[in-house]
């Protein structure tokens, strides 16, 4: 509620929540301490001070896409704890959907990427039952996750791939207008590389690619996490309890930054606030002489 009124001083704008999953028990798998009811207070305590809100977050089974589908209709559809119906109709809702891409030095570094076919049909369950007037969903594209899932656990193997995409032109495939999957298919095939052996599980006995770098935490604490999530039981915050022997050490071997009192909070508020002003000013008695884009292309070319 405090840091919702002190946003809400400085300027009227949007809020970002990361649920990352839509069920208490998903977020439990990937130790996200956070419930339903925790996250329906926070957007109403936004849209109470004028505050838009979108969403980031991925789904996993039709139980868990289901309880995201339920907690974006409570919202939208009139909960008891909701604001009245004159704040609801200015609403906006973004929910952002994504899909688990498993990454190196992490619990889920085992774990499938799922079937580009399953995960077409999770979307359009999703797109069939999320049509609340003030929803907008929003996905990233599959295909391109594909590329990310099989990049993101690759070897050596993967170079002649990467360098015949290039060869056939592909630039900036981060952005969907330059991406093309037909490309990458086709690069993966002419190597002989078979992308399920990146995009498949994973066997926790047999050493990974990048098995010999050591970033200080162990792998025992990571299977010992992985556990954890596939029993959705979340580990606490070390700050808080114990040291979980991760391999970084106790708390008692950091330093950690004190949490800032609501004081601190309203003098940064404030101080905010009036840069904001002046700036706004500045521009003000400027007249926008200038944009952005044109102070750019009147600077001079820089050889490289």
């Amino acid at each position: 509620m405090e840091l919702a009124d002190l946003v809400s001083r400085v300027r009227k704008t949007g809020l970002t929540f990361a649920p990352e999953a839509g069920s208490d028990r998903l977020r439990g798998v990937i130790n996200k301490n956070v419930t339903t009811e925790d996250i329906l207070a926070s957007a109403e305590a936004a849209f109470a001070r004028g505050l838009a809100a979108s969403e980031a977050l991925f789904h996993d089974r039709p139980a868990d896409r289901d309880a995201r589908r339920h907690s974006v209709h409570r919202r939208f559809a009139g909960a008891p704890a909701w604001p009245g119906p004159e704040l609801r109709a200015r609403e906006k809702h973004n929910c952002q959907r994504r899909r688990l891409c498993p990454k190196a030095h992490t619990p889920f570094q085992w774990e499938p990427f799922a079937e580009r076919s399953v995960l077409r049909e999770k979307l359009a369950f999703l797109r069939e039952r999320t049509r609340e007037r003030a929803t907008e969903l929003k996905w990233h594209n599959v295909d391109l996750s594909f590329v990310e899932a099989v990049l993101s656990r690759g070897d050596r193997r993967l170079a002649p791939v990467i360098h015949r995409v290039w060869e056939q032109g592909g630039r900036f495939d981060g952005w969907g207008e330059f991406f093309s999957i037909e490309r990458w298919e086709d690069a993966l095939r002419d190597t002989g590389i078979d992308p399920a052996a990146y995009t498949g599980a994973r066997d926790p006995a047999v050493p990974l690619p990048w098995s010999h770098i050591d970033l200080g935490v162990t792998a025992d604490w990571l299977l010992r996490e992985r556990a954890r999530s596939l029993a959705a039981e979340t580990t606490p915050d070390c700050r808080a309890g114990g040291c979980h022997q991760c391999g970084l050490g106790g708390p008692r071997e950091r330093v950690l930054a004190p949490e800032l009192d609501c004081d601190t909070w309203s003098r940064l508020a404030e101080q905010l606030a009036l840069a904001t002003a002046e700036r706004e000013a500045a521009r003000t008695a400027a007249g926008h002489a200038v944009a952005p884009a044109a102070e750019l292309a009147s600077e001079p070319a820089v050889s490289r």
